[in-house]
């Protein structure tokens, strides 16, 4: 009995002091079964993920693929915007939440891009309720962009 009781209490302990998630979804985005979310950008097909994590963590990642390229895409900058102020983004080239393979066709281009906040800091008091995040991309040597606005899932 002694050991039951000593199971219950590190159990509720543990589930006492989780970090709850934190999540918010694009505005206006089709949702796919997966999870996922699509939306048609002028003639362009982009896909992403909803943006969050731990509420405690500092870091925060976006994913966005364009399916459909027939020209070459180079990005130029993703600036997250929150009431906070205006943050250009660390670009990179492998996804985290799309599947690790999502750019391997050639007509599919990673956007993706990473911020970094104080450590002493969380999720939500980094990104308030509604974020916005502006993509700029030279498409063909065109310049694109396009904003996607998020709300708290």
């Amino acid at each position: 009995m002694w050991r039951l009781t000593s199971l219950a209490g590190v159990l509720a302990f543990l589930l006492s002091s989780c970090d709850p998630a934190f999540h918010v979804v694009p505005v206006g985005w089709r949702k796919l079964e997966s999870g996922h979310f699509e939306r048609q950008v002028r003639d362009l097909h982009i896909e992403t993920a909803a943006v969050g994590g731990l509420a405690g963590e500092w870091w925060i990642g976006v994913d966005f693929l364009v399916t459909d390229a027939k020209k070459p895409v180079v990005p130029k900058v993703n600036t997250l915007v929150t009431s906070h102020g205006r943050f250009p983004g660390k670009f990179r080239e492998t996804p985290h939440s799309l599947p690790a393979d999502a750019a391997s066709h050639p007509e599919k281009v990673l956007l993706a891009a990473d911020w970094e906040f104080p450590k002493d800091t969380t999720l939500p008091e980094n990104l308030g309720e509604s974020p916005t995040v502006e993509v700029s991309f030279l498409y063909g040597g065109e310049r694109r962009n396009f904003t996607v606005s998020y709300r708290r899932e």
